[in-house]
């Protein structure tokens, strides 16, 4: 089981169920938490294991943001919007905004840029670059904490 299988279920909840409200919110749940597997086992093939707390969600788009590498940001910010839709789906049932096609089409879109992204990011020169810049990340984070 991999990330990708959680945003393959999301694909065939859109195509399947687009009149069901549970189903369309479910697409954002399920397309975010697959690319969350997804960067998660890219931070700690590089060696940066996540911890397992509610702190993963942050913890990953903070370090894919400031990788200082461009796809590697792009997916951080992209995962961070994904991490928002989630919630909101999941949250505020009241409106009626977060179960409608569009809604779930958008997040379907981001979660690919991001596994897309995350393509790129696992190859040369990309992975020494992100390596270097969350190391970086992490050192000037760790000095201000002293």
């Amino acid at each position: 089981m991999t990330g990708d299988d959680f945003v393959s279920l999301a694909r065939r909840l859109f195509v399947t169920h687009q009149a069901d409200a549970a189903a369309i919110r479910t697409v954002a749940s399920r397309a975010y938490y697959g690319v969350f597997h997804s960067a998660k086992a890219f931070l700690e093939e590089i060696g940066f294991p996540v911890p397992k707390t509610e702190n993963a969600h942050l913890f990953i788009q903070v370090r894919l943001t400031h990788a200082n590498q461009a796809d590697a940001s792009e997916a951080g910010a992209l995962l961070g919007a994904l991490h928002e839709s989630r919630k909101r789906a999941d949250y505020d049932l009241s409106s009626a905004r977060y179960q409608t096609p569009d809604f779930a089409a958008e997040a379907i879109v981001r979660a690919d840029r991001v596994l897309e992204k995350l393509k790129s990011c696992r190859q040369e020169p990309a992975v020494g670059e992100i390596v270097r810049g969350i190391t970086a990340y992490q050192t000037s984070i760790s000095s201000r904490s002293r």
